[in-house]
């Protein structure tokens, strides 16, 4: 009887380990995600933080616009041209008064000329909290023809490289909203007179909002 009372543990934790195993495999699974997401976010943390210190420091009207902003965005992209532009990156949104946070995607495409890799950074400043929230909480999707939506609301606001490019222009000396925020691009050569945001779409990145 003893005999048989053995074999059957030995049976019952010959099943019960691996259940056991996976289930630490699992959580251990869990635990690398929340540690790489915990990594992405620190990473674009600082990445926020030095483009804002570039920003303030090539464009002192852009820090006075700052100062009056209720939130802003910046965005660290990669653009590929291969006869057509493709391009992707990752960005932080931030409510000012409470330092709520919102990490966001983007993608861009469009026509291109030549062969390239460019790496720039963009920056939105926010005038209030209709203009933030549509585009944390509702996408904002900017057309080839500059129209820009958020989400699927229909809601419009102009963002053809005239308007941007006023207020990138205008950031070295008296920066302004339009249409309820100001958009400055840099590349590795520096503030770029005229933004261009055209044919990008940016969205919430939930993979590793907390």
């Amino acid at each position: 009887m003893k005999k048989y009372q053995w074999l059957l543990a030995i049976l019952l934790i010959l099943a019960v380990a691996p259940v056991a195993e996976a289930q630490s495999l699992g959580k251990k699974t869990e635990e690398e995600k929340a540690a790489k997401a915990e990594k992405k976010r620190d990473n674009l943390d600082q990445m926020a933080d030095e483009t804002l210190d570039r920003l303030f420091e090539e464009s002192p009207g852009a820090k006075d616009l700052y100062d009056k902003s209720y939130g802003y965005a910046v965005f660290d992209n990669r653009k590929t041209t291969i006869l057509i532009t493709t391009g992707g990156g990752k960005g932080i949104a931030v409510e000012r008064n409470t330092g709520n946070k919102a990490y966001m995607r983007m993608a861009s495409a469009g026509l291109g000329v030549g062969i390239g890799l460019t790496f720039y950074q963009v920056v939105f400043l926010f005038e209030n909290k209709d203009s933030f929230t549509n585009f944390v909480e509702k996408g904002w999707e900017v057309g080839t023809g500059g129209d820009a939506t958020a989400g699927d609301t229909g809601t419009s606001a102009k963002a053809s490289a005239t308007t941007t490019g006023d207020a990138a222009v205008g950031a070295h000396k008296s920066a302004v909203f339009s249409n309820g925020m100001a958009v400055f691009q840099f590349t590795d050569k520096g503030l770029m007179l005229q933004a261009d945001i055209s044919g990008t779409k940016y969205w919430k990145y939930d993979k590793i909002n907390e």
